[in-house]
C-alpha cells in the first residue's frame, strides 16, 4: 500500500545525490543536475528508491572521467526525470531485459549488485501509475527516463 503526500521531487533527487556523494568522491565522475521545481502527490519513500537506484546504477557503470546528467521537466500531467550517463551502454538485447528481475547486462559481475535495482524501479513506477524507459547506445551510455503523474492514479 502506498501513501501519498506532496513531494518535491527535485529536492529529493538533490538530497539523494548528496547522500551518495561520499561514495562517489572516490572516483572522478561528474554529476550535473538540471532540475525544475517538481512538487507532485506521490509516495516519497518509493520515489526515493527510484532515484537512489537510478543514480547508483549510473555511477556504477560510468568510468572515471565520465559524467552523469540528471534533468527534469514539468509536464501537464506529471513530471519527467532523465538520468543519463556516459557509461558503457547496453546492446538492444540487454535493454530488452534491463527491467527483468536478477538480469545483469554485465555478466562478469565485476560491478557488483544483484540485478534487482531496475526491476524495483520498474515495479515502483507501476505502483505509482508512472513509467520508466531505457535508451542506450553501446560505448556511449544509457538514459533512464521516469514519468510520474502529478496526482495519484
Amino acid at each position: 500500500m502506498t501513501r501519498h503526500e506532496l513531494t518535491d521531487v527535485d529536492e529529493q533527487i538533490r538530497r539523494d545525490a548528496i547522500m551518495l556523494a561520499e561514495r562517489w568522491s572516490a572516483r572522478d565522475v561528474a554529476l550535473d543536475l538540471d532540475l525544475d521545481g517538481l512538487p507532485i502527490e506521490t509516495d516519497p519513500d518509493l520515489t526515493h528508491q527510484i532515484w537512489i537506484n537510478l543514480l547508483d546504477n549510473a555511477y556504477k557503470y560510468t568510468p572515471d572521467g565520465g559524467s552523469i546528467h540528471v534533468e527534469s521537466r514539468t509536464l501537464p500531467d506529471g513530471v519527467e526525470v532523465r538520468v543519463r550517463d556516459t557509461g558503457r551502454g547496453m546492446a538492444p538485447d540487454e535493454v530488452a531485459h534491463a527491467f527483468d528481475c536478477f538480469y545483469q547486462a554485465d555478466r562478469s559481475h565485476s560491478q557488483g549488485g544483484s540485478g534487482l535495482g531496475l526491476s524495483i524501479v520498474g515495479r515502483i513506477c507501476d505502483l505509482l501509475g508512472g513509467s520508466v524507459a531505457c535508451r542506450s547506445v553501446p560505448g556511449e551510455g544509457t538514459a533512464m527516463t521516469v514519468w510520474l503523474p502529478r496526482t495519484p492514479a
